[in-house]
């Protein structure tokens, strides 16, 4: 960076590299001086001096000794270039409606800031998908997010999103992949699937069950899936356990709505044909519903939860933790901030056009 105006150029990046990014609402405390100090590799004086121009232009208030906080919402990073006028939104049919309305409602927020139309639509196939996006990206449309819809590994090799519609901004969330070639977001499954085993490992519990997709009997293509079964690989071997393959329970993938009670009913009929050393003493299921579901059929199998058997879920689903009707461990993903930070990355690409970026969120556990 040149040495003239570079407090205006620093007050910039952090709105574009920093505010947006993180998805930071009204409120939310900026890293410190210091912080942005290190980041940036300029003086604190700049930084300083970068921050006092934010505080001008109404985005950041500063306070005393407590530091940064956001104001209002940037209505866009002070860089000039195209502007963002719509946004599309692309969702496979399947997709649970808790984890649909914190996107959107995070996807709302921005869009809303900013004075952008949102336009929604639904898929049931991968076919489905590459249709509504080539149709969206002839329609009147300046970026789109997608939730891309699960790929056998034919459909991945040949994935569209790495070689069409090269002139759109593209943005993935959760099922996305990096050879995708587009700038995604997905949350750090790997280290879920590694922390619940070892967490299921410290109860005592050695015969452990994951719930695996395949489709027709074919490997597919199922981010979260895969990265928390690489996870749950890693834990054992970790631990010196060798993965013993009558423990991964392969469901075979569907696209209907709900599919998880016949899954729950074949796997628990499966268990109890089994000797009791043979059979698992927890399970590590594809996602609350499919939990819910064991969950219920158990009781009905005279299969005792936890005691019997204990299960584990992904995704905070309140719907499915009612129809369990008793508390069991789930993953805490932050879907709205996703959905924020996407509408932000669209927003940025459009104004930018920038090399694919990959982001990965954090995710919490709720271990009951």
């Amino acid at each position: 960076m040149k040495n003239r105006g570079l407090p205006e150029q620093i007050a910039e990046t952090i709105v574009s590299d920093v505010i947006l990014p993180r998805s930071l609402a009204p409120g939310d405390q900026l890293p410190t001086v210091r912080e942005l100090q290190r980041k940036f590799e300029v003086s604190t004086s700049t930084i300083s001096a970068a921050l006092d121009i934010l505080e001008d232009q109404g985005t950041i208030s500063r306070q005393h000794r407590n530091g940064s906080f956001l104001k209002s919402q940037p209505s866009h990073a002070p860089a000039p270039g195209k502007t963002c006028r719509k946004i599309g939104l692309i969702y496979p049919a399947f997709t649970t409606k808790p984890l649909l309305k914190d996107i959107l409602r995070g996807m709302e927020r921005i869009c809303k800031a900013q004075r952008i139309e949102l336009s929604v639509a639904t898929v049931e196939t991968y076919g489905q998908e590459q249709a509504k996006a080539t149709e969206m990206a002839h329609a009147d449309l300046d970026a789109l997010v997608i939730y891309p819809h699960p790929r056998t590994i034919k459909q991945f090799r040949s994935d569209y999103l790495a070689s069409e519609l090269p002139g759109l901004p593209i943005i993935l969330i959760d099922l996305a992949y990096p050879a995708q070639m587009r700038t995604n977001i997905t949350f750090d499954n790997y280290q879920l699937g590694f922390d619940i085993t070892l967490k299921l490992l410290e109860e005592g519990h050695r015969n452990i069950a994951f719930k695996k997709l395949k489709s027709q009997n074919k490997e597919i293509h199922y981010r979260s899936n895969n990265d928390r079964y690489q996870g749950y690989l890693d834990a054992l071997q970790f631990k010196g356990i060798t993965p013993l393959p009558e423990f991964c329970w392969a469901e075979n993938f569907s696209i209907h709505l709900k599919p998880e009670e016949k899954l729950a009913i074949d796997f628990l009929r499966n268990f109890k044909e089994k000797p009791l050393a043979q059979r698992p003493t927890a399970v590590i299921s594809l996602e609350d519903n499919h939990a819910a579901a064991l969950i219920h059929c158990a009781k009905e199998l005279g299969i005792r939860i936890p005691e019997d058997l204990k299960i584990v879920g992904f995704d905070s689903n309140p719907d499915a933790h009612r129809l369990a009707d008793i508390p069991f461990p789930t993953s805490c993903p932050d879907f709205e901030k996703m959905g924020s930070l996407a509408a932000n990355l669209a927003i940025r690409e459009v104004r930018s056009p920038s090399s694919p970026l990959n982001y990965v969120l954090p995710v919490e556990l709720n271990w009951v």
